[in-house]
């Protein structure tokens, strides 16, 4: 490595001194080898900037829009039956999406979704593959769960609140939940200068873990067990995202994740409060929350590494 970036005496005046360009190139390349190249990118600090520009315009609008304008709306919408406040901050998911693109696209000069799909060969089958497979676990633990608790669920669908709120979720939940990707699975880990992008990506799910800790269940259960299951799930999407190489695995299984949730099960101190096929009397437990979460990822894991994993 040495020998061939440095010239020899016969070919310059350097009087056997190494030339700077020569030794400066050498010792570029030298650290470009045991770190990733995608952090050496001027676009790095921009990026930086664009992340906490995104971040800062997200909690400003959250704050302004829901304290200046829900005053405005009622609390509750009529036939939908979804908190106004809450359907606020979905469109302000929607607007910070909108602003992150814009700004992935000027710093790195391509458009957004190339950005996003990444290494993925096939677009549909990411992003339809993974929802499936995700949804249809968190089905079948449903199931299973109301089996356990047949006294404390009730079945309340009802038409056509339930049906409204699931079109709601459906359109709304895509944009909240790629710009999490976006910011904690591609923005955030490029952020840090690791030997290896596995540190950064740990970095960034214990910032994932924070940033929920505004979640209501952090009022339930002790803080330290909800950290650590959404440090446990950021830690997962990351998986999806460095062994796929596309951002699109973890939205779809995000997305998915996410729309179960509302849909299927309403309990008392759910972070989000909306019509669902049951509703629990009592709070999940903490070890079964824990454990039925770890055998999801488990048993998703298998089709995962089979259909999209490099």
């Amino acid at each position: 490595m040495w020998r061939r970036a440095i010239p020899s005496n016969k070919d310059d005046n350097t009087n056997g001194q190494i030339p700077y360009h020569a030794l400066k190139s050498s010792i570029f390349k030298n650290y470009k080898s045991e770190v990733p190249q995608e952090f050496h990118k001027p676009a790095v600090l921009i990026s930086a900037f664009g992340f906490f520009a995104v971040l800062l315009a997200w909690m400003l609008m959250e704050f302004f829009m829901q304290g200046q304008l829900q005053h405005l709306f009622p609390a509750v919408i009529p036939y939908v039956h979804i908190p106004s406040s809450l359907i606020l901050s979905m469109l302000i998911f929607v607007i910070v999406l909108v602003i992150a693109s814009w700004i992935l696209k000027k710093v790195y000069r391509k458009p957004a979704f190339e950005l996003i799909k990444g290494k993925a060969n096939n677009v549909f089958n990411y992003c339809f593959g993974g929802f499936g497979i995700w949804f249809v676990c968190m089905l079948a633990l449903t199931l299973v769960l109301k089996n356990i608790h047949k006294t404390n669920w009730h079945f309340t669908y009802s038409f056509p609140h339930w049906w409204l709120a699931a079109a709601f979720w459906t359109l709304t939940l895509p944009a909240q939940t790629l710009f999490e990707e976006l910011m904690f699975r591609f923005w955030l880990p490029k952020l840090f200068t690791f030997s290896t992008p596995q540190g950064a990506h740990v970095i960034s799910a214990l910032v994932f873990a924070v940033l929920h800790s505004g979640n209501s269940e952090f009022t339930v259960y002790p803080w330290y067990w909800i950290a650590m299951y959404y440090f446990g799930f950021g830690l997962f999407f990351s998986m999806l995202k460095l062994k796929s190489g596309s951002v699109l695995l973890p939205w779809s299984v995000h997305f998915a994740h996410n729309l179960s949730v509302v849909l299927w099960v309403q309990y008392p101190h759910a972070s989000i409060q909306t019509p669902a096929l049951w509703t629990s009397q009592i709070d999940e437990s903490l070890s079964v929350s824990l454990i039925s979460s770890a055998i999801l990822m488990g048993l998703a894991y298998i089709p995962f590494k089979k259909l999209y994993f490099k």
